[in-house]
């Protein structure tokens, strides 16, 4: 092979790495942003519930003026899942008793089946009784091994907008606690024992350090 030759097939080798390398800088330059906005959106949501918690009359911290911020995990998308939906047939109310023993009616709507932390786990999804039919709001309350160690031990909620009978979002970086977690004078749904998820979900609300 000649001198000459082998200089090309070089410069061509070496064009070609560099174009390999700029292609996987912008990939992950893209996926980096994306990650980094979504991290900015959740982190942008807890600013403002925390502002709500602090100023607005409605709020269930019971001492306002030293509220400074919830508890939360790191953000994570790891925790932000697509799961498949299968809608109940049975028309039964079931009854979700709160922490002082008031009783809601509620619809079992759906089973969301998905995978986490590499198990694969069901979450019954309700929808309280007394909304009208255009209300598209769900409830989906749960418990997980986080419970009575870094979350709240009651176990916590996912509040849901469905609009695709097929599939549903959950993102547990929203997940939040029960407003009776920050005051007593509030009743709060006790999650059924069916919603008891065998894996940790490391994901949004702590336990709240009064």
């Amino acid at each position: 092979m000649k001198v000459g030759s082998r200089n090309i097939q070089l410069k061509t080798i070496i064009v070609a790495g560099m174009i390999i390398s700029v292609v996987v800088v912008i990939v992950s330059s893209i996926i980096g942003g994306l990650q980094d906005a979504y991290t900015q959106d959740i982190l942008s949501y807890r600013k403002q519930k925390n502002e709500y918690f602090k100023t607005n009359k409605d709020s269930p911290i019971e001492d306002q003026i030293s509220f400074q911020t919830l508890n939360y995990f790191e953000p994570n998308k790891e925790y932000r899942i697509n799961a498949v939906l299968k809608l109940i047939k049975d028309s039964s109310f079931v009854t979700i008793v709160n922490n002082n023993a008031e009783k809601n009616k509620y619809w079992r709507y759906a089973q969301a089946i998905f995978e986490i932390n590499k198990i694969n786990d069901t979450l019954i999804i309700y929808r309280k009784a007394s909304l009208k039919p255009e209300d598209l709001t769900y409830f989906l309350p749960f418990y997980d091994e986080t419970n009575d160690k870094e979350t709240y031990g009651g176990g916590r909620y996912l509040d849901l907008k469905i609009k695709d009978s097929n599939s549903v979002l959950l993102d547990f970086n929203f997940a939040f606690n029960p407003y009776c977690v920050y005051n007593h004078l509030f009743s709060c749904p006790v999650p059924p024992a069916e919603n008891k998820l065998t894996s940790r979900i490391e994901a949004g609300e702590k336990v709240f350090n009064k």
